[in-house]
């Protein structure tokens, strides 16, 4: 098993623009095999923990997207995904701009 990236925000959450993208968008479905597992590394605004977390993504035209797996229960997680407090939806997809992400 080969291992997983990790994905980390390298800018200010409020600097970043964040694009929502319905899950029918021809961009995603037409590529849907070429989604890869990933850690996604939650960046914190209090200087609490930082939480990785399992997410699908996938890259094209220097755009990262990023599709929920599972739940996390931390306020940046769900402001960068545009969920309400205590909300979660699974395969949930954004998208932001590959220069605004550290890939390791």
């Amino acid at each position: 098993m080969k291992n997983m990236k990790n994905i980390f925000i390298n800018s200010n959450l409020s600097s970043i623009k964040i694009w929502d993208i319905e899950s029918s968008c021809d961009v995603i479905s037409d590529n849907e095999s070429q989604w890869e597992k990933a850690n996604f590394v939650v960046p914190t605004f209090d200087y609490g923990p930082v939480r990785p977390i399992s997410i699908d993504s996938y890259i094209k035209d220097e755009i990262i997207y990023l599709k929920t797996i599972k739940q996390l229960r931390k306020k940046e997680f769900e402001m960068i995904f545009g969920f309400d407090y205590g909300d979660f939806k699974k395969d949930k997809i954004i998208a932001l701009s590959l220069h605004n992400v550290k890939i390791f």
